[in-house]
């Protein structure tokens, strides 16, 4: 009787194939089975969780952006309802403190405007137009971090990126 050893082959732990679908790459400090992934697989994991990081290890990643996908290449992100009218409110309110600002700036300094200055109805609308702008000002900082979060995430679905090896040795320096 002859004894076979088997030698088990990697395979990429996200779509469970081998080398023949594209070179395998270990990029985390994860081991054994779950050590390899495909670059593609490992890009379509992140941007479908959002997580730079194994969810096994918690090492975060090495990547790289190539460069920026052509525009008739971009893809579209998911974004929720709460997401949405975030951005409608950022966007309303920075079209009307421009506007506001516009206006408060061609009235105060403009000739033409000399009677809306001295105008006591006009003085109430300054101070409203103030105050408004303040509270354009807080809702754009206030919402502004979500919208930014949505565009961080449109970025990383539309730049080519290139994912590192895990190199133990630069991990080691990093600790």
């Amino acid at each position: 009787s002859s004894s076979e050893t088997c030698i088990p082959t990697p395979s990429c732990r996200i779509c469970f194939q081998g080398a023949e679908q594209g070179d395998l790459l270990n990029p985390c400090r994860c081991d054994g089975s779950v050590r390899h992934t495909h670059q593609h697989c490992l890009l379509k994991w992140i941007s479908e969780r959002g997580s730079w990081t194994c969810e096994l290890c918690c090492y975060r990643f090495q990547v790289v952006a190539i460069n920026m996908k052509r525009p008739w290449q971009w893809q579209a992100v998911n974004i929720t309802l709460v997401e949405k009218v975030q951005m409608v409110a950022v966007f309303l309110g920075s079209l009307f403190l421009v506007a506001s600002i516009s206006w408060l700036l061609w009235s105060a300094l403009s000739p033409q405007a000399v009677w809306q200055r001295r105008d006591v109805l006009f003085q109430i609308c300054y101070g409203m137009y103030g105050f408004m702008d303040l509270v354009c000002v807080g809702l754009i900082v206030h919402e502004g971090a979500a919208v930014y979060s949505v565009l961080l995430r449109w970025r990383a679905v539309n730049l080519h990126w290139d994912v590192r090896s895990y190199d133990k040795a630069k991990d080691m320096e990093e600790a």
